[in-house]
C-alpha cells in the first residue's frame, strides 16, 4: 500500500488536482503491482510561522499622539490640526515647553504644508545603519512630514492599498521625529 499526501498553502490551489492526478499516475506506472492500493491525499499546509521582520525604527520618542479624523472629507480636519499645533505650542511657551509634531496621513489631499507656508520644501535624508532616514520640515518649534513634500500639487496621486499604506509607513518609521510630546496625526477622511 502506497500512501502518499500532498501538501499546498490552500487545499483549493487551481493546480493541486492536476499534479494529484500526475503523482498517482507516476506511482501506478512504477509500481503497476499496487495500482489499486495507492492513495494521494491533497492537504492544506499548517500556516508558516511569521519570520522576525526587521522591526521598523521609529526614530523618535513620542509621548502622546493624537489623532484627528472624521468620517467625512472637507470638514476642517487639517485646519484643527493645524490649530491645534499652535495652540499646544502657545501652551508650552508659557508654562511647559512642549514639543509637536504634525504627520500629514492625508495620501490623498495633504494640505499641511499649504498651512504652514511649507509648499515646495523637499525635506532631505541621511544614511542611518543603512536605511534613509527623512529630515521632516521644521517650521514654528514644531516638525512636520506630508506627502504633499514629495508630490507637486499640480500631480495627480493614483495610489491605492499597498502604495499608500508603504508611504505612510515610511513616514512614520523613517522619518526622524525626535522628542515630542505631541504627535498630532490629520488622517483621511
Amino acid at each position: 500500500k502506497i500512501t502518499v499526501t500532498l501538501n499546498f498553502a490552500k487545499v483549493r490551489d487551481p493546480f493541486a488536482l492536476k499534479i494529484k492526478r500526475q503523482v498517482q499516475a507516476l506511482l501506478e506506472e512504477n509500481f503497476p503491482a499496487l495500482k489499486g492500493s495507492i492513495t494521494v491525499i491533497i492537504k492544506e499546509a499548517a500556516p508558516k510561522k511569521p519570520q522576525a521582520a526587521d522591526k521598523p525604527i521609529m526614530t523618535g520618542d513620542i509621548a502622546h499622539i493624537v489623532a484627528i479624523a472624521s468620517g467625512k472629507g472637507g470638514v476642517g480636519k487639517s485646519t484643527v490640526t493645524a490649530n491645534l499645533a499652535v495652540a499646544l505650542l502657545a501652551c508650552a511657551m508659557a508654562r511647559r515647553g512642549y514639543h509637536c509634531g504634525i504627520l500629514d496621513a492625508d495620501i490623498y489631499g495633504p494640505s499641511q504644508p499649504k498651512m504652514f507656508g511649507l509648499e515646495g520644501y523637499l525635506p532631505e535624508a541621511e544614511q542611518v545603519d543603512g536605511q534613509d532616514i527623512i529630515l521632516p520640515a521644521e517650521t514654528m518649534d514644531m516638525k512636520i512630514m506630508s506627502i504633499g513634500f514629495f508630490v507637486k500639487p499640480s500631480d495627480a496621486l493614483l495610489w491605492r492599498g499597498a502604495m499608500a499604506v508603504n508611504a505612510l509607513r515610511q513616514m512614520i518609521h523613517q522619518t526622524r521625529w525626535g522628542a515630542l510630546d505631541f504627535m498630532l496625526v490629520d488622517l483621511p477622511p
